[in-house]
């Protein structure tokens, strides 16, 4: 089991250090460390102060969506950073340095990708014609906090759970909170979205952070 679980810690150091490396692609180096500030909190009341502005009706549930997901996803998050405790990589890997300045202690979950990808997802709902650009700015974001050195995927995957999570749900509850509003979602894509999510969660995410929290990581590069 412990080489199961060295085996995993393995390849999620060997992912984040080949993300690492990409510092030499100058576009990546310009816009990574800044895309990944745009989740420190000051572009979310901006966004929903424009979606508010454009349209109106829909602003109004989207506003409370936004609210009532901000609400619940940072107790999520912190309570879980508190329970596995894993020290970011750029605090205890060897040659990885942080390219931004990390706004808590600890790595499991990422906060900043829940919140991208809860975004990103939310606002596909509302304007599904927009979906692919509103993805892959909520994908952007989760890589540049591999990038940057402050998580490591499976911190992005866990991450990514929450905001499916959020991002699906909250709308549905805004519509019922909000008349006037019409919102579609399909139960399968939902479905589909939180059996996916919650996998590559369980098997590359909560299990492997919680045991690597233990290992060196050193000695588990060393594991195949």
């Amino acid at each position: 089991m412990r080489t199961i679980v060295a085996s995993i810690t393995r390849w999620d150091i060997v992912w984040l250090t080949a993300i690492f490396s990409l510092h030499s692609k100058r576009l990546l180096a310009v816009a990574m460390p800044q895309i990944s500030r745009t989740a420190d909190g000051f572009c979310y009341p901006l966004l929903a102060m424009v979606v508010l502005a454009a349209d109106p009706a829909a602003g109004r549930s989207f506003l409370t969506a936004a609210v009532v997901a901000f609400a619940l996803e940072l107790p999520a998050y912190k309570l879980l950073k508190q329970f596995v405790k894993r020290d970011r990589p750029c605090e205890i890997l060897p040659g990885v340095d942080g390219r931004v300045k990390p706004c808590d202690q600890f790595s499991f979950p990422s906060g900043h990708t829940a919140a991208y990808i809860g975004s990103a997802v939310t606002l596909s709902i509302y304007y599904p014609s927009l979906a692919p650009l509103f993805l892959l700015i909520g994908v952007s974001g989760a890589f540049s906090r591999v990038y940057v050195a402050a998580h490591y995927p499976s911190d992005v995957a866990a991450g990514s759970l929450i905001g499916v999570l959020l991002g699906l749900g909250l709308p549905l509850a805004a519509r019922v909170l909000v008349t006037g509003v019409t919102i579609r979602v399909s139960a399968l894509s939902g479905v589909l979205a939180f059996l996916f999510s919650s996998g590559v969660t369980i098997v590359f995410g909560v299990f492997p952070a919680m045991r690597a929290a233990g290992l060196n990581p050193v000695e588990a590069l060393r594991h195949e």
